[in-house]
């Protein structure tokens, strides 16, 4: 089972979910927060790992579609140099990892191809939408990074 939340983060050091956050941004272009994605119990992201999370989002559909097509492809969080990487382990098997660039600092899982596909296209779509509300002279990049995601489904 893949679940995805996104938050955004509030005054205080608070992480609120994206739904439920009424802002205002703090800053409109870089924008901070944290997703949070668990396989099957194994928490990869966690909400402790903040950084921009709009531009996260964006990041996180490019390596998902290249892994797909080519079996293997990472990105690296935007503010951090935190790499996640997604690799095919056999037909139909994603292996997701967060590499902290620590030795002994790598959370992995794997998890059904198309669940997790589908996983991040709904949560990064939804993710997006809450995002064109609260800043929306970003909306023509929020939605190319939607149809990015869509793409995945």
């Amino acid at each position: 089972m893949v679940t995805i939340e996104s938050f955004l983060a509030a005054g205080g050091g608070r992480l609120v979910p994206v739904g439920a956050f009424e802002g205002p941004l703090r800053d409109g272009d870089h924008v901070e927060g944290a997703i949070r994605l668990v396989v099957d119990g194994t928490e990869v992201l966690d909400p402790g790992l903040v950084d921009y999370v709009d531009q996260l989002w964006a990041y996180i559909g490019s390596p998902a579609a290249d892994a797909v097509a080519t079996g293997d492809a990472q990105v690296y969080f935007p503010g951090q140099p935190i790499r996640f990487r997604l690799t095919r382990t056999r037909p139909g098997r994603i292996l997701l990892a967060l590499d902290m660039g620590t030795p002994g600092h790598v959370r992995t899982a794997e998890a059904d191809e198309a669940e997790l596909l589908r996983a991040l296209a709904v949560n990064g779509a939804a993710f997006f939408e809450a995002m064109t509300r609260l800043n929306p002279g970003h909306g023509g990049s929020y939605q190319r990074a939607v149809d990015r995601l869509n793409a995945l489904r």
